[in-house]
């Protein structure tokens, strides 16, 4: 965490969008003001800012904390700025004698610092950092004694680096006693990491972090990107925070950052927060997207084909079907050179251990190589550089045709790709994670015809997952596997443990289940260092904290000043004088409740879909599990088990269709008359359930 310790003249900002028009998108003025909070935001969203991430700010606090975090293009709910009050020395006060005063203050979190960070560019427009890395400084006797951060710019052959000693972070009691974690995990709390068996997602697909040999890829708004960042490994003896299913899988240290549909929660906040009825939702698939390239989706589609089903003949390729589908496929695509028929019904393979007949003759489509030369090269290699410029939209149109020409589905929906080829499988894995779906680890199958293994990997569309905490042991099992569960626990650890940093703060790991979206691991003052113009007047919070004239507040000490008694609201240096605030740059950048309201729609609906499960639990006669289905599907398209990724004002309708049916069964319940609403309530329930198989009702 970080705070504003000095104010300097705000850079002009570099190719920010511009902000979101509407009764909550006013222009930004010169100075903050309460009558300018009050027409920017309604009053329920003053109480919610100040519940939630500014408690204890004043009218005149909030507007300037407001004013700053839409200057910087900060956003409060991710963490990513932080409103608190800090205690400073006040000469004057006490007839000359000094005391201390209650200042506001507005610390940026390690979050912002990443986002100010990567959004920073160069004369020309191009982004400056390109990665960071960090690690431990230990004495000749093993001592941990500090930490270091490098940070990498584009523009610069060497990196920033920055070395911290341990005793100007750690953090002690009024007695000089070190607390918590500090004494007991001291290296633990410099860095977050994952066990050695997860993977993470590089330029070669999934790689285990102990054996990455490719750049990292992290998840930013526009996709996949990668990064100039190498993992680094630390010996840790420790509690783990374990979910272990497999459809939720991850094992790290308790400070790791988790990111979730409310914000980054560390792993061990999350683990004593969670319950049985999932409160998180962890995000699996990507979800940015870069606008669409010049290649068409037939030529996708094609080089899809081709490294299922093709061959490299005569300076161009060849694929060779005989399933009715392929050959319909290829025909319409119509990019091929020509077709000929190739007689192989009848021809005899052997191996070692039997003979394989053909039974169907082959139709073979020729194509001129620069037909898909953008993305495939000779010996179907895939350009991975040119994989990570496609859209999320052609990625998808990439991976399902790829599936379609050498995978399978099976009758339950489930999508396998399969492969014989680890560099196919990796660039798979890219653009599947790119198009949005979630990977599963690689399984492996043998055939008696091959001395290698076919490999297979599952996709799957589903991001949003819930995490879960049972009570009770034999509550883990998931599907009847032991070895399965869908429970967060805590697990003792000893042994390496890994992690890497990279710009944006996300990646994309995976361990024994699908892939999913998870925080990163000093850096803040090497960011300072390297990118001084956006970053130069943010201090960590450390700093602040260590310094002589600033106490962190405590709950026994008075309460802050009120409106009428408190001075008025201004930025502040490091030592405490006040430093005039400049107006906002040409092109402010989008703020808090600038975006529309559904940009985010996660968290909105990830509570009605809590509230609509806790209504239908509360039925008396609950509706049967073929009943409850067609309601979903037919009110909010998705099945039950996927209401997440349903749009959340359909699933606000259908909370409140079972609201007024509860309303409806309580009052049948007292033998009272239904009003107006009920009634139509239960006469669209009627309407429904005449279309079940064989009559059947709830």
């Amino acid at each position: 965490m970080t705070g504003t310790a000095t104010a300097t003249k705000p850079t002009e900002a570099k190719e920010i969008p511009e902000a979101a028009t509407g009764p909550q998108a006013l222009a930004l003025p010169p100075s903050p003001s309460v009558e300018w909070l009050n027409k920017t935001l309604d009053k329920s969203q003053i109480q919610t800012l100040i519940a939630t991430v500014a408690p204890g700010a004043t009218p005149d606090e909030l507007a300037v904390f407001f004013w700053t975090s839409r200057r910087r293009g900060l956003d409060p709910f991710l963490r990513q700025v932080h409103f608190v009050k800090r205690r400073r020395w006040n000469r004057e006060l006490n007839e000359g004698n000094g005391g201390y005063e209650w200042v506001a203050t507005h610390q940026t979190g390690i979050d912002g610092f990443r986002v100010l960070a990567n959004r920073a560019k160069g004369p020309d427009s191009t982004r400056l950092l390109a990665g960071i890395k960090r690690g431990p400084i230990r004495d000749a006797q093993g001592a941990l004694t500090g930490a270091w951060a490098e940070v990498y710019r584009h523009d610069w052959k060497e990196p920033a680096r920055i070395e911290v000693r341990w005793e100007e972070y750690v953090q002690t009691d009024n007695k000089g006693m070190v607390l918590g974690l500090w004494k007991t995990k001291p290296q633990t709390m410099l860095e977050k990491c994952y066990t050695a068996d997860t993977e993470v997602l590089t330029e070669a697909g999934f790689q285990r972090f102990d054996a990455v040999a490719a750049r990292v890829l992290q998840v930013t708004p526009h996709g996949l990107e990668p990064v100039t960042a190498q993992p680094f490994c630390r010996t840790y003896d420790g509690p783990m925070i374990e979910h272990d299913g497999e459809h939720l899988n991850f094992c790290v240290t308790p400070n790791h950052d988790m990111l979730t549909t409310v914000g980054k929660i560390e792993a061990g906040d999350l683990y004593a927060r969670a319950r049985s009825r999932p409160q998180f939702f962890i995000p699996r698939c990507v979800e940015g997207s870069r606008p669409d390239i010049p290649f068409t989706d037939e030529a996708l589609r094609l080089a899809a084909a081709y490294l299922a089903d093709g061959y490299d003949h005569d300076g161009g390729f060849v694929i060779a079907v005989s399933r009715p589908r392929k050959v319909a496929a290829l025909r319409a695509l119509g990019l091929h050179k020509r077709e000929r028929l190739a007689r192989r019904a009848g021809d005899v393979a052997m191996t070692p251990t039997r003979s394989i007949v053909t039974r169907a003759d082959k139709t073979e489509f020729v194509y001129a190589a620069d037909t898909i030369g953008f993305l495939c090269g000779p010996c179907k290699v895939v350009d991975i550089a040119a994989l990570l410029q496609l859209s999320r939209r052609q990625a998808r149109v990439f991976v399902d045709a790829w599936i379609d020409f050498d995978g399978s589905v099976t009758a339950a929906g489930v999508r396998r790709v399969y492969s014989s080829r680890p560099i196919h499988l990796a660039a798979f894995e890219i653009a599947a994670v790119a198009a949005g779906y979630a990977v599963s680890p690689r399984r492996a199958r043998w055939s008696d015809i091959s001395t290698m293994p076919n490999l297979h990997v599952t996709v799957s569309a589903r991001s949003l997952m819930g995490v879960q905490r049972w009570g009770r042991p034999y509550h883990r099992l998931e599907k009847g596997n032991p070895h399965e569960t869908t429970s967060m626990i805590s697990v003792p650890s000893s042994g390496p443990v890994w992690c890497v940093t990279v710009p944006s703060g996300v990646l994309v790991v995976r361990r024994r289940g699908f892939s999913m979206l998870c925080g990163n691991c000093a850096e803040a003052s090497a960011l300072r260092m390297a990118l001084p113009e956006d970053l130069g007047d943010l201090y960590i919070n450390e700093e602040l904290d260590n310094a002589e004239h600033i106490q962190a507040r405590t709950v026994e000490e008075p309460t802050p000043a009120t409106s009428a008694t408190a001075p008025k609201a201004e930025l502040l240096d490091g030592a405490g004088g006040v430093v005039p605030t400049e107006g906002p740059t040409q092109h402010e950048a989008p703020g808090l409740f600038d975006a529309p309201a559904d940009e985010s729609p996660e968290a909105d609906r990830a509570e009605k879909v809590t509230s609509l499960q806790e209504v239908v639990a509360s039925f008396r006669t609950k509706p049967k599990p073929e009943v409850w289905r067609v309601i979903c599907q037919q009110t909010v398209k998705v099945g039950p088990d996927d209401l997440m990724r349903a749009d959340p004002g359909e699933v606000a309708d259908l909370l409140a269709w079972m609201r007024t049916l509860k309303r409806a069964e309580d009052l049948a319940t007292e033998k009272k008359a239904l009003g107006p609403d009920e009634q139509k309530a239960v006469a669209r329930l009627r309407e429904i359930t005449k279309k079940l198989p064989n009559g059947r009702k709830s």
